[in-house]
């Protein structure tokens, strides 16, 4: 019985280890994104339909996402499959000329809530993050700053949708502008480490 129990147990175990070629590496999300469900609200209309650059890639061109009538932002990234987060990626570097603007600096991040900006406002978030106090600050291979948010993967995991609501901007000013945000963790089960690009920090 003993014997039976082990095997059973052996069993368990090898079902829930990563398939043969695939990876358990932290890389970067692009790849996993459905772009056709995910939406930035209230970004300036000259932004239209196209989010990529702001959320994936590394957006070395200076393009900036900036709001349209208030410093608010409602991001929603939706996944094609669920993913394990562990880490998010901002970048504020590159700065529209307009003294009007300035970066995020409250943000609300909600795990699988399909929540508007009245939503955002009330209720709890999966985390919150004060970016000038709770990121972490790096100079990249490309001499760019960017900031390392640190979230609590325990809370991340199996994400389908990442609500992210920009509350407040750095300088109070009446719009708020980001390069990008990129997401960091681990892809669905079965995709070979080929098929994504390692994350580096």
């Amino acid at each position: 019985m003993a014997q039976m129990a082990n095997m059973a147990q052996m069993n368990k175990m090898a079902q829930n280890m990563p398939q043969g070629g695939a990876t358990r590496q932290v890389v970067f999300l692009d790849d996993a994104i459905d772009w056709a469900a995910t939406t930035i609200e209230n970004a300036d209309e000259n932004i239209g339909n196209e989010f990529r650059p702001f959320l994936s890639g590394e957006n070395n061109t200076g393009l900036a996402c900036v709001s349209d009538v208030d410093p608010q932002l409602l991001i929603r990234v939706k996944f094609n499959n669920p993913v394990n987060l562990t880490g998010v990626l901002l970048k504020k570097d590159k700065k529209p000329n307009d003294d009007e603007v300035s970066a995020p600096l409250n943000l609300k991040f909600f795990v699988n809530q399909q929540y508007d900006f009245e939503d955002c406002e009330v209720a709890s978030a999966t985390q919150d993050f004060d970016v000038a106090t709770e990121s972490v600050q790096v100079i990249n291979e490309h001499g760019e700053e960017e900031h390392h948010l640190n979230i609590r993967r325990n809370r991340f995991q199996n994400v389908s949708l990442l609500t992210i609501f920009i509350e407040s901007n750095e300088c109070d000013t009446e719009k708020t502008f980001l390069n990008l945000f990129r997401f960091k963790g681990y892809p669905p089960q079965g995709k070979h480490i080929s098929d994504w690009e390692p994350c580096k920090s």
